[in-house]
């Protein structure tokens, strides 16, 4: 199955990045245009966007699997 040219996540993920820590908001403004289903900064914690999520969270496992095997 061809489902066409792969996305560059880790660009797209630093140019969103940077877009939402501009003070300015220009930068957000125009990458509104390419994604127009960003959500509004007042909305997003940028103190964790650059922790890439949650996968550091319990070291790629279930959260709670320890305690609840215990």
């Amino acid at each position: 199955m061809d489902r066409g040219v792969p996305l560059k996540i880790r660009e797209i993920r630093s140019e969103v990045i940077e877009a939402f820590k501009d003070p300015s908001g220009e930068k957000l403004a125009a990458l509104r245009v390419k994604y127009p289903f960003l959500g509004a900064k007042e909305t997003k914690n940028l103190d964790l966007m650059a922790e890439g999520g949650r996968i550091g969270y319990n070291k790629g496992g279930v959260s709670g699997m320890r305690e609840a095997l215990k």
